[in-house]
C-alpha cells in the first residue's frame, strides 16, 4: 500500500482549508483532484498496477488554486452561428485545407509559410543535409495533380509505401550496375 499523507495534510493544500459547505461541484472537483488526486479512490481496492492513476504532484496551495483557477476558465464558449467565418466559395476548400495541415500537424516537417521553420530544420541532423529535409509546400498546389493529391491526402501511407518500394528498386538497379561493372 502506497504511503498516504494525512486527511490534515492533505485539506491544508486547498486553497480555502477543509470545506465548511458540500463541495461536489466544478471548483470542488479540481480542487480536491489536485489536492489529493486519489480523493475518489477511497474505500476502492484497485491492484498496485493499475495504470489509471493520476500522479500526486503534491501542489502547495497557490498552485491548486492557479489551476483550478485556469481550468474553471478553460470553458469552450460556443460562438453563434452568425459570427462563424463559412465562406461558400473557394475559400472554404482553403479553410478546409488548412484544417487537415493543423490536424496531422504537417507544419512539423513541411515548409509552408517563406521564412516558416520547422521542427526538422531545427535538428542536428539536418544541418549538414538540407537536401533531405521533406519538400517545401510553399508552390506544391500550382506543381501537383490533384487526383495523386486527392489519394495521398486520403491515405498518406500508402504514397509513403509507394515511394519507399520505388528507393529500394532504384537502389537495388545501382547495386547490380557496379555488380556488371566489376564483373
Amino acid at each position: 500500500m502506497p504511503n498516504r499523507l494525512p486527511i490534515r495534510k492533505i485539506l491544508a493544500r486547498l486553497p480555502d482549508g477543509p470545506a465548511k459547505e458540500p463541495w461536489y461541484n466544478q471548483k470542488g472537483f479540481f480542487e480536491h483532484k489536485l489536492a489529493e488526486p486519489n480523493v475518489y479512490d477511497k474505500g476502492k481496492i484497485k491492484g498496485e498496477l493499475d495504470a489509471a492513476r493520476m500522479p500526486n504532484l503534491h501542489l502547495t496551495k497557490d498552485q491548486v488554486l492557479d489551476l483550478t483557477t485556469f481550468l474553471m476558465g478553460s470553458e469552450e464558449t460556443s460562438l453563434p452561428a452568425s459570427y462563424q467565418y463559412k465562406p461558400g466559395d473557394a475559400r472554404h476548400d482553403i479553410q478546409e485545407g488548412w484544417w487537415i495541415v493543423k490536424k496531422y500537424n504537417c507544419m512539423g516537417c513541411h515548409q509552408f509559410i517563406p521564412g516558416q521553420q520547422t521542427i526538422l530544420m531545427g535538428l542536428q541532423q539536418y544541418q549538414d543535409n538540407q537536401e533531405q529535409l521533406p519538400p517545401k509546400l510553399l508552390t506544391e498546389g500550382a506543381r501537383v495533380d490533384p487526383e495523386w493529391l486527392r489519394k495521398f491526402l486520403s491515405n498518406p501511407a500508402f504514397e509513403h509505401d509507394r515511394l519507399e518500394s520505388q528507393w529500394r528498386t532504384a537502389l537495388f538497379e545501382s547495386e547490380n550496375a557496379d555488380v556488371r561493372l566489376l564483373g
